[in-house]
This record gives C-alpha cells, structure tokens and sequence, in this order.
C-alpha cells in the first residue's frame, strides 16, 4: 500500500526540477525525523533555521530492514510529523563509528538540545533503547551508529 503524500511534497520538488531541469522525474525518498510529532516538528524547524546539519541512525535498523545506507549525494525531502514538506537536504558525508566514539563537532551538527555530546548521547540512547529493542539490541558503547551530514538545498 502506498501512503499518500502532502500536495506540498509535490510542489517542493516540481520547485527543484524547474531549478535543476537535470534532477530526475522521480521523487527522492520523503521522511521526518524522529518517531513522534513534537521532535519530528522541532527537527524539521532546525533543518529549516540551519542549525540541523546531520542526523544519525543506527546501523542494525538499515541490516534488519535490508535498506542500502545512505550516500553522498542522496536527496531527501524533509516533512513534519502530518507529512508537510520542509526542506530539499543533500547528503554530502556518511560514516559509521562506535556509540563512544561519535564525536563533539558531530553532535554539534545534529543542532539538537544543547548541542553537547553529552546532551546527544543522553537522548539518542534513550530512543535507540526505545525503538530497537525489538531487535534485541543494547546501546553501548559498541553500538553502531551510521552519522550523516547533510546541505540544506531548497525550503518549501
């Protein structure tokens, strides 16, 4: 079953083609940030003021769901919680390291909280705990985490 999509998802990108007549006809992939409405607004408004400059995931999620990691050059259309489009971003740099070793400049361009790896830490543990339990994992310091920076290309 496909979900239907914000008429603004549409828009966005018809805004990019006519910008980039070489961009391709098909719609990049489209999420929101986060697993609930008020971090998936708050992410989405700090992609939008320039703050949000990265996200991270977590490596089993992309091995248990047989999803292809994301590369440079990847388009994503940002939407808040309803699906509303917020921004065009273009991933510009993926890496994988260990839970411990993300670093400060990272949790830095993630633009959340008080922007402190501590802070980052503190909250990615927490949801990580939270939505891979199902898959029998353990955050610790081994836990691997894909960290990808992104460009904010176009706003809706």
């Amino acid at each position: 079953m496909t979900a239907v999509l914000h008429p603004s998802v549409a828009a966005l990108w018809v805004r990019y083609r006519a910008l980039v007549p070489e961009a391709p006809y098909d719609l990049p992939d489209v999420e929101y940030f986060c697993d609930n409405a008020l971090d998936a607004d708050l992410c989405a408004d700090l992609v939008l003021s320039g703050l949000k400059r990265a996200t991270s995931s977590a490596l089993l999620d992309y091995q248990r769901d047989g999803e292809a990691l994301p590369q440079p050059g990847k388009l994503l259309i940002v939407t808040d919680w309803e699906g509303t489009a917020k921004a065009l971003i273009r991933t510009h740099m993926v890496t994988i390291c260990r839970f411990d070793d993300v670093s400060e400049s990272f949790a830095h361009l993630e633009g959340e909280g008080d922007l402190s790896l501590f802070s980052w830490r503190e909250v990615h543990r927490a949801f990580w705990n939270r939505v891979s339990v199902e898959a029998g994992s353990v955050v610790d310091g081994d836990f691997q985490v894909v960290c990808e920076e992104f460009e904010l290309v176009l706003t809706a």
